[in-house]
């Protein structure tokens, strides 16, 4: 019986742990994530990304005058071969659409909030 409460609990931290992990690292990335505020070039960004990965990526990062994300969306193209670069770019056309439209859209560019803790 001790055995069994002791492996459940175990596994409940290792659980929890790599939910802050996740968490931690998504969190760490979501800031850099393009914010594209007109809905339009927004639809315009995801739909390229979903059909030609990373040309929505570089378009969004054209939009905001973001260089190192132009640079990504080119990464996401070269990778795109070994599907690497097809499931990064949906990734981001998500990532993008969530960010342009959702309440988490209102983090700052290039931060991670002071209560996040990595």
């Amino acid at each position: 019986h001790f055995s069994l409460v002791a492996f459940t609990t175990s596994l409940s931290m290792a659980r929890s742990s790599s939910a802050a992990t996740q968490a931690g690292l998504f969190l760490t990335v979501y800031p850099y994530i393009p914010r594209v505020k007109d809905q339009e070039k927004m639809l315009i960004c995801v739909a390229l990304n979903i059909f030609v990965p990373g040309s929505g990526t570089c378009l969004a990062g054209f939009f905001i005058e973001n260089m190192p994300i132009m640079v990504i969306g080119i990464l996401q193209l070269l990778t795109a071969c070994i599907a690497i670069g097809w499931v990064w770019s949906w990734l981001w056309a998500w990532l993008i659409y969530k960010r342009s439209t959702g309440v988490l859209g209102r983090l700052p560019m290039g931060k991670v909030p002071s209560s996040v803790r990595i």
